[in-house]
């Protein structure tokens, strides 16, 4: 499970990167999100506490069937 994943600070101090409002995050918050290979949102949650939160949003994630494009 883990080579499925990437971990990304995001800087938004000095302005955002394009991809950054398509996210929707705000500074100075910390996220974890579940995207698809094309960027799009599959699960959020705002303000992780714990590794165990991550790794049920991330569980929850993989159950969800991936709508067809």
């Amino acid at each position: 499970m883990a080579n499925k994943f990437i971990v990304a600070h995001l800087d938004t101090r000095n302005g955002r990167a394009a991809f950054v409002k398509r996210l929707k995050v705000e500074r100075n918050r910390t996220y974890a999100l579940v995207l698809r290979p094309d960027g799009h949102e599959i699960a959020r949650m705002e303000n992780p506490r714990t590794l165990e939160e991550i790794i049920i949003l991330l569980e929850q994630a993989l159950r969800q069937p991936v709508p067809a494009q």
